[in-house]
């Protein structure tokens, strides 16, 4: 069911003083009904909605049981009670997740959920404001590609500029990106490695209706800018392929990893991710999109993966998610493991020394010749 379809068809009642009451029990936190209330809960519908929660606890202190003994033609006992309560409880066997969320309306993470929400609240420890957002309309395209290309310009000087010097230049720092043009979000992500190779997403970028020159521009400029840059991963399935190739060829097909997304990559690389959000080892900004992408990573047939299901972005419900962030992520972890780095050099001089310098004419003369010499490089 389409419950927002519903919720919005309903919603004109209230022009004429109407009331809209929901009433259902909880089925896993990505459950649209948990949605709606975390979103009345944090004021997206104003003051006049509220949540109302009534557990078997409460309806049991209410005279639940004698309702019971009443609707059987028993007589209730203090004894018998305590037998039912138990014997309600216990029906749950070992599944207490399900008892939880069916008893105590504690919604559980799901059936096939890898990353339960206590790891991602866990890791949620950088500013919100670390995730950048651009978001475009269709007039965008009316402009010329000129305009487009100052326009972005002007953003990324405003915008993006700032977050970049904010990086720790000490660290060393890999990117990576889950493309979408048009349905979805496309994410970029920069991700540092500290001390006991522990991960940290200090800057993502989240771009929607971008057009494909535009990301570029800006995923370029970023790449340029990343202290001590160590490669990074892309998505290089369908339309992503494009700008993984053109950004391999740009900054080196060593270092730019182009990855097509299957259920075999997905199979090797998403596990690891979800070990680092059990071991504590990687650091996100708390922010409500991103957790809801990692909540989108499920078991599918054995395989850890972004289900196919699409949900409404929180920040703005008009647009949509398809656990791109997850996906960037995953890739982000892969990169860490993949590092490249610019070999270091040692000058040596143009003309030889010593026995095979047949042509050498005096220590003085070949100190000065060497003075003048092109130094040349050797790895």
């Amino acid at each position: 069911m389409d419950v927002q379809g519903v919720l919005d068809a309903a919603t004109a009642l209230l022009i004429w003083g109407g009331q809209i009451t929901v009433i259902s029990s909880q089925n896993g936190k990505n459950n649209p009904f948990a949605q709606f209330v975390r979103d009345i809960e944090a004021g997206r519908y104003g003051e006049d909605a509220a949540v109302f929660t009534v557990t078997f606890d409460e309806a049991v202190a209410n005279g639940l049981y004698e309702r019971v003994c009443w609707m059987k033609g028993k007589t209730p006992t203090a004894e018998d009670k305590a037998k039912w309560y138990a014997k309600i409880r216990n029906g749950y066997g070992v599944r207490k997740a399900a008892m939880r969320e069916e008893l105590d309306v504690i919604p559980r993470d799901g059936n096939g959920v890898c990353l339960p929400g206590v790891w991602i609240e866990n890791a949620m420890t950088l500013e919100p404001k670390r995730v950048l957002r651009l978001a475009l309309d269709d007039d965008f395209l009316l402009k010329s590609p000129a305009e487009r290309e100052a326009w972005t310009k002007d953003w990324i000087e405003r915008n993006l500029d700032p977050e970049l010097r904010r990086l720790d230049p000490q660290l060393r720092h890999v990117f990576s990106q889950d493309y979408a043009r048009h349905r979805e979000f496309s994410v970029w992500g920069a991700i540092s490695l500290g001390a006991g190779m522990r991960r940290q997403l200090p800057l993502c970028i989240e771009m929607h209706k971008v057009p494909y020159a535009q990301q570029r521009q800006i995923i370029w400029h970023a790449i340029q800018h990343l202290p001590r840059q160590c490669g990074g991963a892309m998505d290089a399935t369908g339309s992503g392929e494009t700008l993984a190739e053109e950004t391999a060829d740009k900054f080196g097909r060593s270092r730019v990893h182009q990855v097509k997304l299957n259920r075999g990559w997905y199979g090797t690389w998403m596990p690891k991710l979800v070990q680092a959000f059990e071991d504590g080892v990687i650091e996100i900004p708390a922010d409500p999109d991103i957790a809801g992408d990692l909540r989108a990573i499920e078991e599918v047939d054995g395989i850890a993966m972004v289900t196919k299901a699409r949900r409404k972005d929180i920040k703005d419900p008009d647009l949509y998610r398809h656990g791109d962030a997850a996906v960037m992520l995953c890739l982000g972890w892969f990169a860490t493991l993949h590092l490249s780095a610019a070999f270091d050099f040692i000058p040596v001089p143009a003309l030889p020394r010593g026995f095979d310098n047949l042509g050498a004419e005096g220590e003085d003369q070949d100190d000065d010749l060497l003075a003048h010499a092109e130094a040349h490089a050797t790895w």
